[in-house]
C-alpha cells in the first residue's frame, strides 16, 4: 500500500467504547459514501481507556478545511456544498444512521472535482444506528438519548434530557451554519 493515510486519536470514552464493541467497524463497512471519510482500520494499543491508546486509520483528506473555516464562496459553490451535504445525510438516513454531531467542525471541504468543492463528513464517534437502536458507545441501547454533540447544533428534540431518538436529526443540525 503506497497511499498516505491519516490517524485520528480517539478523544472520548464513547468513541473508545464504540471501537471496542465493533459497532463502529460495522458502521464504516456499511456506510461508504463519497462524502463520508473512509476508514481503513483501527488500533488499540492497550486495554487502558487513556486518551491516545486507541486510534483510527483514515483516508487522508488533502487540503481539507473545516466548513466553518472556509473562505467566502460563490452562491454556485455554496449550492454545490449544500447538495453534497444533503446527499450524504440522505444516504446515512436511508441506512438508518444518525451522525450525532453534524457541525461545521465535522464537515470538511477537501478537494475540488471539476471545479466544485467536495464535502466530507468526519468524526462518527457519536453515531447511532437508529433501526436497531444501537448507539455507538451508548450503554442503554435505546438509541440516540438526550443531547450529544455540539450544543449549538442540537435539534429542539435533543434538548430534552430523557428523550430517546430513533430518527436521524442531521438535517436540522446542518441548517445551523
Amino acid at each position: 500500500m503506497n497511499e498516505v493515510l491519516a490517524f485520528d486519536v480517539l478523544q472520548s470514552a464513547v468513541e473508545t467504547k464504540a471501537i471496542a464493541s465493533g459497532i463502529s467497524l460495522e458502521f464504516y463497512r456499511r456506510a461508504w459514501h463519497p462524502n463520508v471519510v473512509r476508514r481503513y482500520g483501527h488500533h488499540m494499543a492497550s486495554k487502558s481507556t487513556r486518551h491516545g491508546d486507541q486510534w483510527l486509520l483514515l483516508e487522508l483528506l488533502e487540503g481539507a478545511q473545516s466548513l466553518g473555516r472556509c473562505s467566502k464562496v460563490s452562491a454556485f459553490e455554496a449550492k454545490a456544498v449544500l447538495y453534497e451535504l444533503l446527499r450524504m445525510l440522505a444516504f446515512l438516513h436511508e441506512n438508518d444512521i444518525a451522525h450525532g454531531d453534524i457541525s461545521s467542525e465535522n464537515l470538511v471541504v477537501c478537494r475540488k472535482i471539476e471545479g466544485l468543492p467536495l464535502l466530507n463528513a468526519i468524526d462518527f464517534g457519536l453515531s447511532v444506528h437508529a433501526k436497531t437502536q444501537q448507539a455507538m458507545g451508548a450503554e442503554s441501547g435505546r438509541g440516540f438519548q438526550g443531547a450529544r454533540g455540539t450544543p449549538g447544533y442540537f435539534t429542539l428534540e435533543m434538548t430534552w434530557p430523557y428523550a430517546a431518538h430513533s430518527d436521524p436529526k442531521g438535517i436540522h443540525s446542518a441548517s445551523q451554519d
